[in-house]
């Protein structure tokens, strides 16, 4: 598969997955599990990963950002809206790392946006994280969104290490692993097997489960 290409498929991923959690917020009356904190750090994230994109020239990082960048903004105003999270401690935090970030690029350069980018990915996951190890309810997380959360970051780690974007893959990996981390709490994975044994998925979803079961019963 063509590097471009790669590039294409794990944005095309990560934009479809960026709605789903906003969309079980617009039909929810509630934000229950879902990280204020996380939601802030990862529209900055976005805002600068869509900057390094457009310092270095990469249309693959601009396709990918742009409706990503949307949905983060729109995930933050529902998440405020939901559950009443401060909006000035958010407004400052975001006019602040802004400006940061034109300081950074104006003594670093492109190569210092991506490490900024990076630090800040890595960072926006651990509140999450935090909230779902916690025992706090996790009804308004999205299964779905972390799912394509960890297709879209395994491919941004095949194309960074493609093409030695250390910035990508080493954000893209680390990614997986938390987002992975976060599902694992939302969905159990014996609850997760249980329910398919017992006709969630119908048949499809028995057959999928079935080696597992079969070698728990005779363990």
């Amino acid at each position: 598969m063509p590097i471009a290409v790669l590039g294409l498929v794990a944005a095309v991923i990560g934009i479809i997955g960026s709605f789903p959690q906003v969309v079980r917020l617009m039909r929810a009356s509630h934000a229950d599990g879902v990280s204020f904190a996380s939601a802030v750090l990862g529209l900055l994230s976005t805002a600068t990963w869509l900057t390094y994109g457009v310092t270095l020239g990469d249309p693959t990082q601009i396709v990918a950002n742009v409706p990503t960048l949307v949905a983060a903004m729109m995930l933050v105003a529902l998440i405020v809206r939901r559950a009443g999270a401060p909006v000035g401690r958010a407004v400052a935090g975001i006019l602040g790392w802004g400006a940061a970030i034109g300081l950074v690029f104006l003594l670093g350069g492109v190569a210092a946006v991506g490490t900024a980018a990076a630090a800040v990915s890595i960072v926006r996951q651990v509140p999450q994280v935090r909230l779902a190890f916690s025992g706090a309810p996790l009804d308004g997380l999205s299964p779905t969104t972390y799912l394509f959360a960890i297709t879209s970051g395994s491919l941004w780690t095949a194309y960074g290490l493609a093409l030695g974007l250390v910035p990508v893959w080493a954000n893209a990996l680390i990614a997986v692993v938390l987002s992975a981390a976060v599902l694992a709490r939302r969905c159990p994975p014996r609850r997760v097997i249980a329910a398919l044994d017992a006709g969630r998925w119908g048949s499809p979803g028995r057959l999928l489960v079935r080696p597992v079961v079969a070698r728990v019963a005779t363990a």
